[in-house]
């Protein structure tokens, strides 16, 4: 458009008329256009050259525009492969730190390469998913602000148990109770005839194979046994702990790298007593739960009691359903309930 501008300069012929343009074809206008403007990024010559003061202003500022365009895009790549170099480098060091560190302390070689693996397996993790620990600001928040971050990103794990997910509009209560546990291959989540402190649910792409009474001496890195069960995303273990006193009947081992999501019994029963709703439709609950757990015959007893026991219809007998007005329970029905309930309830 600036090439056929009517002025007095153009007596000698814009741009356009000086190529002959005008009798050019549509395909061969344009590729000389965008080869012009491409060259205004790259530097370099063109035959098509300005021929009019407005054309050449126009270039001007079209080759300005490129210089810093084109200036900018490259400092961005430069400090982006920069930093990827720094990364690789730092994750180099690392991992020749950790071997060397393996060496010189003698350690075995079939614990050194569990070692290995893990670490592998964490630092892929925390590259590809930001980490608490590294975001600074989480630490100025306040602590209600806090526990509602924290129920907001571990809520998913645990609301696909029936209590949690009927009382998912209280769940912050108990927040303080929930932490995350990290485990490597072979490592033991619970060995038989430990005192059970927490309820856990296995998240990601974790695997755990439970089996009743003491695995063998070898265990932790052979195969499964016919008669072993498997813990995997979206399953939880050891509920009983949160309502009772409960010993563990068999051994917990981590078949892969996996991430545990755990609440603590003791913290679970002080927290809830603090929310009267709470308070009473869990009692209400765990009462149920005991009295389906004296049911139960000898051999049918497991740390997976959701394979014996429907938590779904305790929370139905419990009456969570029903219970749409937090404030409807009365302080007779709370005592009714808790009386019913021993051990970590606090009672």
């Amino acid at each position: 458009a600036i090439g056929t501008i009517q002025t007095k300069e153009t007596a000698g012929g814009t741009w356009v008329a000086a190529a002959n343009m005008e009798d050019r074809s549509l395909t061969y206008r344009y590729s000389t256009a965008l080869h012009w403007s491409l060259g205004q990024f790259a530097g370099a010559s063109v035959e098509t050259v300005p021929r009019t003061s407005w054309e050449r202003v126009y270039a001007v500022v079209i080759s300005l525009a490129a210089m810093i365009t084109f200036s900018s895009f490259i400092s961005i790549l430069t400090a982006s492969m920069a930093q990827l170099r720094r990364i690789s480098t730092d994750e180099i060091r690392q991992f020749w730190m950790l071997r060397r560190y393996l060496r010189d302390w003698g350690v075995s070689r079939p614990v050194a390469q569990r070692v290995h693996r893990y670490a592998e397996y964490m630092y892929q993790k925390q590259k590809q998913q930001v980490q608490t620990k590294d975001v600074f600001l989480l630490t100025v928040l306040s602590e209600p602000l806090r526990e509602e971050l924290r129920n907001e990103t571990l809520s998913c794990h645990w609301k696909i148990h029936p209590l949690f997910s009927s009382a998912s509009m209280h769940t912050r209560v108990f927040s303080k109770a929930v932490c995350e546990v990290s485990l490597a291959r072979g490592d033991a989540v619970f060995l038989c005839w430990e005192q059970a402190l927490a309820m856990s649910f296995v998240a990601s792409n974790g695997k755990v194979q439970y089996q009743l009474g003491r695995f063998h001496e070898s265990g932790r890195e052979s195969s499964p046994t016919a008669d072993a069960e498997w813990v995997s995303n979206g399953m939880w273990m050891c509920e009983a702990a949160l309502w009772t006193s409960w010993l563990h009947l068999g051994d917990a081992v981590a078949i892969t790298e996996s991430q545990l999501v755990s609440i603590s019994s003791e913290v679970f029963g002080r927290c809830v007593q603090t929310h009267a709703w709470l308070w009473s439709a869990v009692s209400k609950y765990a009462g149920n739960f005991v009295d389906e757990l004296n049911r139960l015959s000898t051999d049918d007893l497991t740390d997976l009691l959701h394979t014996v026991i429907s938590p779904g219809g305790l929370v139905r007998e419990s009456g969570f359903e029903d219970s749409s007005n937090p404030c409807a329970s009365s302080d007779e029905t709370v005592d009714a309930h808790c009386r019913r309930t021993s051990c970590h309830l606090g009672l």
